[in-house]
């Protein structure tokens, strides 16, 4: 197929484009002012003036289209005007006339064809393309990546509480009050001594940490009565511990308040139990001074 030679063409837009042989280009200028009187042709008649009266030239008549032919090509060439300096050349024949070579045109939009710098293109030409349609089209929201971000740190928080609260429960259960001053310290040591009594079925232990009327109001004022309770006691719990929960000040006495946890040998009817079953009770100690000692006169369970 031919193509056309590198030249300045009509683009069919009102200007006049350089064809580099290929596709077009960005260089453009206006069309040149037509003519001002054509070229005469070669079967018109020329008058020359001689004389006084013009005297008309007989020319060849042609009577066919192969003698204008070879009369065209025997006519010597006709020298061109010159071209002023900086005036645009006078493009070729277009494409299809007569002499011309047969060329194709690119296709408007094809390959090869210029690409418009403006948005839209030429009229004709595809849709807004490139760079305008990427500043034009519309932003696409990424509010789904802040709201899948706060999902996330909800959900971590939910499970971060899952995981801290019952962990700060049970350090809070176990963990004890220390006491403060010699009167609370001496409170909480006569407490620990009364446990130490039970586990240990030590009569001496338990009078040293209770008042008589304590003792009387129990059932357990002799170290007999004392013993044979005490005794079954042991037989039946194991891994006794104590945990001071709370020291208060009421009336002159002082209220310490425990945690005990034991495993029982036992089950509910009595009858020894196929494994040990772990519980927990509530005690609140009431002491009262005596001398330099501090005595448990009254004990109680809270649920």
């Amino acid at each position: 197929m031919a193509t056309t030679p590198p030249g300045w063409y009509d683009d069919g837009h009102g200007a006049l484009r350089w064809w580099d042989g290929t596709r077009w280009t960005e260089h453009a200028q206006p069309l040149p002012a037509p003519d001002a009187a054509p070229a005469a042709s070669a079967s018109t008649e020329v008058a020359a003036p001689i004389g006084d009266k013009p005297v008309v030239e007989e020319v060849e008549v042609v009577e066919s289209l192969e003698q204008l032919e070879a009369a065209t090509a025997a006519a010597p060439a006709q020298e061109q005007p010159a071209v002023p300096v900086g005036y645009p050349p006078v493009p070729p024949p277009p494409p299809g006339a007569q002499g011309a070579a047969p060329v194709t045109y690119p296709v408007t939009g094809g390959p090869g064809y210029p690409q418009s710098t403006y948005p839209g293109g030429y009229v004709g030409a595809p849709g807004q393309t490139g760079g305008f349609i990427a500043a034009t089209e519309p932003k696409k929201s990424k509010t789904w990546i802040v709201w899948l971000v706060i999902g996330i740190v909800l959900l971590l928080l939910v499970a971060a509480a899952a995981v801290i609260i019952p962990l700060t429960l049970m350090i809070s259960s176990s963990s004890g009050v220390g006491p403060s001053g010699e009167d609370e310290t001496a409170a909480v040591a006569t407490v620990e001594l009364y446990d130490d009594a039970w586990s240990a079925s030590d009569c001496d232990m338990f009078v040293a940490a209770t008042t008589e009327s304590f003792r009387e109001n129990i059932g357990l004022a002799t170290c007999e009565d004392f013993e044979l309770a005490s005794a079954d006691f042991g037989s039946s719990v194991q891994g006794y511990e104590i945990t001071v929960t709370d020291i208060a000040h009421e009336d002159g006495s002082i209220i310490v308040s425990t945690t005990e946890h034991y495993e029982s040998l036992l089950d509910e009817t009595g009858e020894p139990a196929d494994v040990p079953i772990p519980l927990e009770d509530h005690y609140v100690y009431t002491l009262v001074e005596s001398g330099s000692d501090w005595l448990i006169d009254g004990a109680r369970t809270e649920e």
